[in-house]
């Protein structure tokens, strides 16, 4: 018999994970341990939970426009990856890339009906590892197979 999460939790999991990504600056960092790189966590904290948009739009709670709309968003991300100066520290507090990332995320949040808020990482796990130059696998252990 096969674990199958209960596509509800992985909604959830989406909304918290842009509840991260549409907060200010201040609860980002409130929100994350302080072991982590926090521009990069933000990003792979969404990306993981993109991972998941497929099982909860076939579950019938994702429609088409919100898909469309977290791939625009994964996009952004991914084309501000290019630019070396959007992950630091500094650039997550003020940078118009990132206050854009913030709205985009925001949008999100009322599109799906949730609200802007302190997110629940709690189903995430953080794990301290070696200092790296390069980014290693996800930390985040989603409880998902």
């Amino acid at each position: 018999m096969t674990y199958e999460p209960d596509p509800r939790k992985l909604r959830q999991i989406l909304v918290s994970s842009l509840q991260l990504l549409s907060a200010d600056y201040d609860v980002q960092v409130t929100s994350l341990p302080g072991f982590v790189h926090i521009p990069d966590e933000l990003a792979l904290t969404f990306d993981d939970s993109f991972a998941l948009v497929e099982r909860i739009r076939s579950a019938g709670l994702l429609d088409a426009a919100v898909v469309e709309r977290l791939n625009g968003l994964r996009s952004a991300l991914s084309q501000m990856s290019e630019k070396h100066s959007l992950w630091t520290i500094e650039a997550v507090c003020s940078d118009p890339e990132w206050q854009a990332i913030r709205m985009q995320a925001r949008e999100l949040l009322h599109a799906l009906g949730a609200p802007v808020t302190t997110p629940d990482l709690s189903w995430g796990k953080y794990v301290p590892g070696a200092r790296s130059s390069t980014p290693s696998a996800s930390p985040l252990d989603l409880g998902v197979e």
